[in-house]
């Protein structure tokens, strides 16, 4: 799968997890995910036609609380509004899996 239809499938998750109770852990890990490729698509870093597994390896490398950064840093920059998450794991110190394991 491509990095554009990533997105799409994305956008839809977003908005089918918005309909359950339970769903907003899944909005708030895919708004993050989201967020960080339009952030690597604006900087060049990837393209929407590479295939998926170019982001896959973000994922892989960095935490979610270093990908919550870049989210932050990507709304910011765009002026959107930020996202505000308080969830601990958010805010953790380590940067990379490596650092964490």
């Amino acid at each position: 799968m491509n990095i554009l239809k990533l997105l799409d499938v994305i956008e839809w998750s977003i908005e089918d997890a918005k309909q359950y109770d339970d769903g907003l852990p899944a909005v708030r890990g895919f708004t993050i995910y989201r967020d960080v490729i339009l952030y690597l698509v604006s900087e060049g870093k990837i393209e929407l036609t590479d295939d998926q597994s170019k982001f896959d390896e973000y994922t892989k490398t960095f935490t979610i609380s270093a990908l919550y950064k870049v989210a932050e840093h990507y709304r910011k920059t765009n002026n959107l509004p930020r996202l505000l998450y308080t969830q601990p794991i958010y805010y953790m110190k380590e940067q990379k899996h490596a650092d964490y394991y």
